[in-house]
């Protein structure tokens, strides 16, 4: 992502309309620059079926942004059925085996712990979209990809929605969202789920050097909000007052994540 300040021209020479966040599309440049292989099936999830509870698949739910004319969905098929499987509870080895088959556990995992730790409010554990599914083809597994963080980093989230992540030990999250019950259910994804929450607020998610993160961040967007660079304020801008008080809301909210995810490690 970046932030740019952006004017329009109506005919009568460029207005400031605002400071605003570019993202990198997954389907345009994400996959040539994070995969060796850009030509798997890429899936952009919504709806019942994005939530992976059993029996719930249905094609409507896994927009195809790759593959398109392929009507090809047999890899999320293999997901549903390797997640749901009777051998989660007779054969959990054999489980974790067969999920590995065809997931990529391990970088679901450690996207579980990074966004429980940080706090996400529109993300699958409370909403069932704002993430991508890549079949990458150098590994043959669907790998997941987040998308759409803007209510990450807070302490509220939007009307209706609910964060996954309040308690880091996930123990709110109901077996209707079972990519994370389930796995979190499992005492060796769970121990592989715990070392990720600490590497991250040992290396991450450290309160001093994201307060120094934001704060540089804030210094650099402040002229164009205020409007010292652009001759107008950001139109979205309610107060000054706000925005000042925004750097540190953030940086609490940073050491509150922090304080829960260190008392969980200690009582884990």
């Amino acid at each position: 992502t970046a932030f740019y300040a952006v004017y329009m021209d109506y005919g009568d020479g460029p207005v400031y309309i605002g400071l605003y966040t570019v993202v990198e599309e997954i389907d345009d440049t994400v996959l040539d620059a994070q995969f060796d292989d850009d030509d798997g099936n890429l899936y952009k999830p919504e709806g019942t079926g994005a939530a992976f509870q059993a029996g719930t698949f249905d094609e409507a739910s896994f927009e195809k942004k790759t593959n398109e004319d392929e009507a090809d969905f047999s890899d999320i098929l293999a997901l549903f059925n390797a997640l749901h499987d009777d051998t989660r509870i007779s054969d959990p080895a054999t489980w974790r085996a067969n999920l590995e088959a065809v997931f990529d556990v391990d970088t679901f995992i450690h996207w579980l712990a990074v966004n429980t730790v940080i706090q996400n409010w529109d993300t699958y554990g409370a909403m069932a979209h704002n993430y991508y599914l890549y079949n990458d083809p150098t590994t043959g597994l669907l790998t997941w990809i987040p998308w759409d963080n803007n209510e990450a980093l807070t302490s509220s989230g939007g009307s209706g929605r609910r964060s996954n992540g309040n308690g880091i030990d996930l123990s709110t999250v109901a077996d209707n969202w079972p990519l994370i019950s389930y796995l979190m259910g499992d005492p060796v994804y769970k121990e592989l789920y715990d070392s990720y929450v600490e590497d991250t607020v040992a290396n991450v998610f450290v309160p001093e050097e994201m307060a120094e993160r934001y704060t540089t961040l804030h210094e650099l967007i402040a002229p164009y909000v205020t409007g010292e660079a652009t001759g107008a304020a950001d139109p979205q801008l309610t107060s000054e007052t706000s925005f000042e008080q925004s750097l540190q809301t953030l940086i609490n909210h940073v050491r509150s994540r922090y304080d829960l995810a260190m008392t969980y490690l200690g009582q884990d």
